[in-house]
């Protein structure tokens, strides 16, 4: 449809659809499109309500279909009559509901056409990446293990990240009327390097490269054309992005925890894989019931080493530290103690599974 026809679908239709919700507001569309499709929103629903049913807001829309896959929902709605148009009876209006507080997030993220996928390119070698639920710096040390367990949340404030990203956020807020002007914004942020955006070697980008045409034009044309705007500039270091996200937004803590329940959780992993090797079982089902068993009856006393439990600690919370047994006596005398005494260790366990079960069948008889 027309730039002109888009606008009335929209206006309408957020007009029926605000006194619903907190709020409902549609993204711009990307600079200098000339053919729309989809019309998208964005719904801000009260804390705590469950909301309209699609049922219900299918019949505020008057819609002729509609169909929801997890917070979205699409309706096939119609023009009221005194904007009727011929030449698109239907047109089709995709509404996704975001969390209380979120709105201003999904708006940002969605402006633009393909602004946010771009810009999520250049900053990747960096070490941000933008979701839906905001703004994250991630740890290098945990990301080549746990991509998504080493990020740590940032902020989903707007202003925030235009001003961390050196992106001028009163020019966003004013729009883009070209293409240019805004392919122009993105480069003039502190963080982008024209370098950064060879980088394509992940599906996802492949992907966009064929299917989204800004994004292409991006990369393929106008990085290539402009080099001259940022020859010159100096971007930091992903480390050096990673301490301004630390002091910026007050996350050091949180970082430093982070990475030592990581460090101590990959300890622990590894000196158990070693475990398991020096314990000569060849059936897997055996030597999962020896692992067990080695954490729940083995016992690290401060200066007297491991010594074989005369319970079981059943909670995780509870159970052997082999990582800390390592850091008190060495790996070496750690994995000649399991030598010694994983059998009698595995006994403990069967005795006890056994006695349970005793336990259970006496208490159906009776």
């Amino acid at each position: 449809m027309s730039p002109f026809r888009y606008q009335q679908f929209r206006d309408h239709f957020l007009q029926v659809l605000n006194p619903y919700f907190i709020k409902a507001a549609v993204p711009p569309e990307a600079p200098e499109k000339l053919d729309y499709g989809d019309i998208d929103v964005l719904v801000e629903q009260h804390f705590g309500h469950r909301g309209l049913s699609i049922q219900q807001i299918a019949s505020l829309l008057q819609a002729k279909r509609h169909v929801s896959h997890g917070d979205s929902m699409s309706f096939a709605v119609k023009l009221p009559s005194e904007l009727e148009d011929t030449s698109v009876p239907f047109a089709q209006l995709d509404i996704s509901t975001c969390r209380q507080g979120d709105l201003e997030w999904g708006f940002f993220m969605n402006s633009y056409g393909d602004l946010w996928q771009i810009i999520g390119l250049t900053i990747r070698d960096l070490g941000l990446t933008a979701s839906d639920r905001g703004l994250h710096v991630r740890i290098p040390e945990i990301e080549v293990h746990n991509a998504k367990e080493s990020r740590l949340f940032m902020t989903h404030d707007p202003v925030l990240t235009m001003q961390f990203m050196g992106l001028d956020e009163k020019r966003f807020g004013a729009g883009f009327n070209t293409e240019n002007e805004m392919f122009a914004w993105i480069a003039g942020g502190r963080l982008f390097s024209g370098s950064n955006c060879e980088q394509r070697q992940n599906s996802n980008d492949r992907q966009r490269l064929r299917k989204r045409p800004q994004f292409k034009r991006f990369l393929d044309e106008w990085v290539p054309n402009n080099q001259h705007l940022w020859i010159k500039k100096q971007v930091p270091s992903r480390l050096q992005v990673l301490q301004e996200a630390l002091s910026e937004f007050n996350l050091q803590s949180v970082y430093n925890e982070r990475l030592q329940r990581w460090q101590e959780a990959n300890a622990e992993k590894e000196i158990m894989s070693k475990i398991a090797s020096t314990i000569p079982l060849d059936n897997s089902e055996k030597l999962n019931l020896a692992m067990r068993s080695m954490k729940r009856w083995t016992i690290l006393s401060s200066g007297e080493g491991l010594s074989v439990r005369s319970e079981p600690a059943m909670e995780p919370h509870y159970q052997c530290s082999f990582s800390t047994a390592v850091a008190e006596m060495g790996e070496k005398n750690v994995l000649e103690w399991v030598r010694i005494h994983w059998e009698d260790i595995v006994e403990h366990e069967k005795q006890r599974v056994k006695t349970t079960k005793n336990e259970r069948d006496a208490a159906k008889r009776s």
